[in-house]
């Protein structure tokens, strides 16, 4: 496991003691991507978060760790709501969530903190989507990748490793699989 999987997983599901230290590491995080690269983006009006997917009662520690960055917070709103029609691991699903407010017009941010295959993300989009919203980017704060999945996430796996992380470079400005 290595260090941003830690970091991604330990905020939402470690110990108290372990969220309370990692939590203000993931909101730097957020916060100093949007800061480099929001220009990329576009103009957003609403920063909401995905829903967890395994049934979290209270908050959502994305949502908590957001609401740590006031320059985010005010735009914070938590839109989306998990329906008994769940997206599917691999499939995205057109009534995986609900809007919980009125959204038309709004230019909303979708913030994920793990993209695995992406069902969860484009299930949002299509859910704020159908409610009149504009969605400009989803911005995810980790990957995780299975370079044992198959060729394809191998192949993904081995250009990813080949090119160190660094805040300078985001897949909007700089492009860089290209």
């Amino acid at each position: 496991m290595g260090p941003m999987h830690y970091l991604l997983r330990n905020y939402k599901d470690g110990s108290v003691q372990l969220q309370q230290r990692l939590r203000p590491r993931v909101a730097a995080l957020l916060a100093r991507f949007l800061q480099d690269h929001g220009h990329c983006i576009g103009r957003w009006d609403t920063i909401t978060v995905i829903p967890s997917s395994v049934g979290r009662t209270g908050p959502h520690p994305l949502a908590q760790t957001i609401g740590m960055v006031p320059e985010l917070a005010a735009s914070f709103d938590e839109l989306l709501r998990a329906t008994a029609q769940p997206a599917g691991h691999l499939a995205a699903s057109d009534h995986g969530f609900m809007v919980r407010y009125r959204v038309r017009g709004r230019r909303v941010l979708l913030i994920d903190d793990t993209f695995t295959s992406g069902a969860e993300v484009q299930s949002a989009a299509s859910a704020l989507q159908a409610a009149g919203a504009t969605i400009p980017a989803a911005v995810v704060l980790g990957r995780y990748l299975n370079p044992d999945f198959n060729q394809a996430a191998a192949e993904l796996w081995e250009r990813a490793r080949a090119r160190p992380f660094t805040f300078d470079r985001c897949c909007l400005c700089d492009q860089p699989w290209n």
